[in-house]
């Protein structure tokens, strides 16, 4: 073999390699062709990797972003986003139909998109560093609370949980932490503790304490399915999405709403509404969860449309897109939970 010119070892190559495709019958014998599995095996790897090339050399630069960035999340960084949740991301991203043209541009460090959610009943707007919400006096709850949430990388440290509840001094007869004692029922943050702390520090997360950002809960929601949803958004949804607006309250059923000894009212379910944008196209994923949710119960199953949540509160959201726009994003559930 090493005296072998250069030349004789290219066409002992070739033959080789064009041998390898080749249906060679055996023992004299000749037998009909059957397909070449090899071929395939050697041939689709290579037509996979020319197809994304020349895919990705021709897409315009904000997907080319996107697709380096979740390379860079996939193999660099330790976030809990699956090879599977990759995929259907792109897939929606490219293919699906569930994003539509907003016809907005987002407001620079704004909790809120499309603006403030609109309402029958008067409410106090109160502003906080990282959120912003409605407050129904009469009710003595949030009727929305409104918050973006950022990626901040796997390691970003989170500082420890306040020990105590403040009174809101902004509102007149502010509820007290003492009103939910003894009533039964958690103290449910509506702008989530651990989300606001990793995204936004702990003096943001100190207002997260604050009683006009408490509605009551059944320790059984507080601490599961409603839990479930706060950390999927922090830790699996904001790596994948890169920033999210999230719009979130109670749901009342009955008329004059029931309440806790307190006065506080008592909601009986409790809503939960996350924007996604990408490069000026918007879809929306919305649950709805009553206080009775089975803590094991699966979110996909909590799925709602916004339409659904409007008709329930009262309120009306995003009403700074075009009308067309809004009755479309609305009227969509989400086929699952993302």
């Amino acid at each position: 073999m090493a005296g072998r010119s250069k030349k004789q070892r290219r066409t002992t190559f070739f033959r080789w390699f064009s041998g390898f495709f080749r249906h060679r019958p055996r023992n004299g014998r000749r037998r009909q062709p059957r397909r070449s599995w090899r071929r395939l095996y050697f041939l689709l790897p290579l037509f996979s990797c020319l197809v994304f090339f020349l895919s990705y050399y021709f897409l315009p630069p904000v997907y080319r972003d996107e697709l380096a960035y979740r390379g860079r999340l996939l193999f660099t960084e330790s976030a809990s986003v699956s090879i599977y949740e990759h995929a259907i991301d792109l897939y929606d991203l490219f293919f699906s139909g569930s994003y539509i043209e907003s016809g907005l541009v987002a407001e620079a460090d704004s909790c809120l998109y499309a603006g403030l959610p609109e309402s029958q009943r008067e409410l106090v707007i109160l502003r906080n560093r990282a959120y912003l919400l409605g407050y129904d006096q009469q009710r003595r709850n949030p009727a929305w609370v409104a918050y973006r949430l950022y990626y901040r990388g796997p390691d970003k440290k989170v500082p420890p949980r306040p020990s105590s509840f403040e009174s809101d001094p902004r509102l007149q007869n502010p509820v007290q932490s003492r009103d939910y004692t003894g009533s039964g029922f958690d103290r449910g943050h509506m702008a989530p503790n651990y989300a606001i702390a990793k995204c936004y520090g702990d003096e943001a997360q100190k207002e997260t304490f604050l009683m006009s950002n408490i509605s009551p809960q059944r320790h059984e929601l507080n601490a599961g399915l409603w839990k479930n949803l706060e950390m999927r958004a922090i830790n699996n949804y904001t790596p994948r999405y890169r920033e999210l607006w999230v719009i979130t309250g109670p749901v009342y059923e009955s008329q004059p709403a029931r309440t806790i000894p307190s006065g506080v009212a008592l909601p009986e379910a409790f809503f939960k509404i996350f924007l996604d944008e990408f490069d000026g196209r918007v879809r929306c994923s919305a649950f709805m969860m009553p206080q009775d949710a089975d803590r094991r119960g699966k979110l996909t199953r909590k799925l709602c449309s916004i339409d659904d949540i409007e008709e329930k509160t009262g309120l009306r959201f995003f009403p700074q897109l075009s009308e067309d726009t809004r009755s479309l994003l609305k009227s969509r559930r989400a086929r699952k939970a993302w």
